[in-house]
């Protein structure tokens, strides 16, 4: 059974926060951070974990 993973809009806004931390830190790091909040998602997928457990916790 294939499904899709919704993010809500405040998510994404997270994320482009992480990115930009982390390129302020390092250049080029937001994308590798990018890259791994994707297969984040992608592996979840992949295991077909219930919705309700796929949650994103980045450090401050």
């Amino acid at each position: 059974m294939a499904f899709k993973i919704k993010t809500e809009p405040e998510a994404h806004l997270d994320i482009q926060e992480g990115i930009d931390w982390y390129n302020k830190q390092q250049s080029g790091l937001g994308r590798k951070f990018h890259s791994e909040v994707k297969a984040y998602f992608k592996n979840g997928r992949r295991e077909r974990l219930p919705r309700n457990v796929l949650s994103v916790h980045f450090p401050c």
